[in-house]
């Protein structure tokens, strides 16, 4: 990924700052994951496909369940609509 220019690092930095500003109390109550999912969550929102893959489905019900982003959860790598 990083020959082909690919890769697209998250700092640390705007995990907190989308922590801050999505994460309200009514977001918080709503979700089901634990606590280290919920860390995982910014991640996914800030990436550009917003592909995931997996078994957990607390944490499928938090991403498609997250106001104002689409994503799409799979369990299995060739169910992702890949262009």
């Amino acid at each position: 990924m990083m020959r082909e220019d690919r890769l697209i690092i998250i700092s640390n930095q705007e995990i907190k700052d989308f922590q801050s500003q999505y994460f309200t109390n009514a977001v918080n109550r709503k979700l089901k994951s634990n606590a280290q999912d919920r860390d995982h969550i910014p991640t996914v929102l800030l990436s550009d496909r917003k592909f995931v893959l997996t078994y957990d489905q607390n944490f499928t019900a938090d991403l498609e369940g997250f106001p104002g982003f689409s994503v799409t959860v799979e369990k299995r790598p060739e169910d992702i609509p890949y262009k």
